[in-house]
């Protein structure tokens, strides 16, 4: 697990093999949610906080990447089809979207 920023930021990520075909929409989707933390999200907060994993999986499973802002502004679900959500499934996801608890 790697922390920064002054312990805002966790990532406790496996080494993955992603394809060629999605590795470009995954560096896109990382940057545009990392960017949209610090503008608008939890990083954009003193007390805001970020962690980011992945649980250990098969070479022949789906990635499942876990994003999770804490004590940021209050947040809303993605829509409209300028929405990072819209742009998602042609690179097979997401499949679920969840607004945190509390």
């Amino acid at each position: 697990m790697a922390e920064t920023a002054g312990g805002r930021i966790s990532v406790s990520v496996p080494e993955v093999r992603v394809g060629d075909a999605a590795v470009t929409t995954l560096a896109l989707v990382v940057h545009e949610l990392a960017t949209n933390s610090i503008k608008y999200g939890a990083l954009s907060a003193a007390s805001g906080r970020l962690d980011v994993s992945c649980p250990a999986h098969r070479a022949d499973a789906e990635v499942v990447l876990t994003w999770t802002e804490q004590g940021g502004p209050p947040v809303a679900s993605p829509a409209g089809p300028a929405s990072l959500a819209a742009a998602l499934p042609s690179a097979g996801g997401p499949r679920a979207w969840s607004p945190p608890c509390g």
